[in-house]
């Protein structure tokens, strides 16, 4: 079972890794920022796969992940040496605003799935209703007679005086 758990806790965490990197991919791909890679997880890469001009990878490790953009290493990857790439797409070439934007996008998203988790788990799950009537249903336990100390309790101010007087042993 505790295994059962610790994958699940990881298959979570991959899903809430994959939301918050697309978040800064996809606002990097809208203001035209060349991405080398989109990845999910560190380590060595379990599948990769090149699609338009970005790498898409999953690696081994579960517990990051990244997306590597024209501008923000000093080198241009090796995959990628060959290719004529318009400097003008680098990160740092976009505005102060777009760059923000890309940053804070990873951010915005783990909000927005937190409301979603928070707002499907509010309006799913059958709530439980709260009475606050006075009266005693019939039948229910509160209308059962107790006894304390071998007095009989009839009603609520009873409970005092059955309880002051238990004897204590000892």
């Amino acid at each position: 079972m505790v295994i059962l758990r610790i994958l699940l806790f990881i298959i979570m965490l991959g899903i809430l890794i994959t939301i918050h990197e697309l978040g800064h991919f996809i606002m990097a791909k809208a203001f035209n920022v060349y991405c080398f890679e989109f990845s999910v997880g560190f380590g060595p890469k379990i599948i990769s796969k090149k699609k338009g001009e970005t790498i898409y990878s999953l690696r081994l490790l579960p517990l990051g992940g990244y997306v590597s953009m024209l501008g923000e290493a000093e080198e241009i990857p090796e995959e990628f040496a060959r290719e004529d790439i318009d400097e003008s797409r680098s990160l740092y070439k976009v505005h102060k605003a777009k760059r923000v934007g890309i940053m804070s996008a990873g951010i915005v998203m783990n909000f927005i799935i937190g409301l979603l988790i928070f707002f499907i788990s509010n309006t799913a799950v059958r709530q439980t209703q709260i009475y606050t009537s006075l009266a005693v249903e019939e039948g229910s336990d509160a209308q059962t007679v107790y006894n304390i100390n071998n007095n009989d309790i009839f009603i609520f101010k009873e409970t005092k005086i059955g309880v002051d007087q238990i004897q204590y042993f000892g």
